[in-house]
């Protein structure tokens, strides 16, 4: 029940990593909701305006299915393959969106 789901900044690292000095990770506007302890799948939750996911229109709600072709069957399945996003990439997301599945593309940015 999403009254009781967690929210998970899946870009906390990106911005963690700026603010350390290290490597710029991409950054993509992407909250995603972890579904309680049952179903852990990558619902998104809020995408950022402005943010690399907006300009994609990605939205509330959007399951993510796969990352490039990389199958996404939980939100440490994200969370993992975002650890590896850098600034500039281009990156695919096929998502379910209702009844439909459809594909986005977004090119990440560095942190705000």
């Amino acid at each position: 029940d999403r009254a009781s789901s967690q929210a998970v900044d899946a870009d906390s690292a990106a911005r963690n990593a700026r603010r350390a000095g290290g490597a710029d990770r991409g950054y993509s506007g992407i909250r995603l909701f972890e579904l309680g302890r049952r179903r852990q799948v990558a619902y998104i939750d809020r995408v950022a305006a402005g943010s690399p996911a907006a300009k994609a229109g990605l939205r509330a709600d959007d399951l993510v299915l796969a990352v490039d072709d990389a199958p996404v069957k939980s939100t440490e399945d994200m969370k993992r393959l975002m650890d590896g996003w850098t600034v500039g990439q281009q990156v695919r997301l096929t998502l379910k969106r209702g009844g439909d599945v459809v594909t986005a593309e977004l090119v990440l940015e560095a942190a705000p």
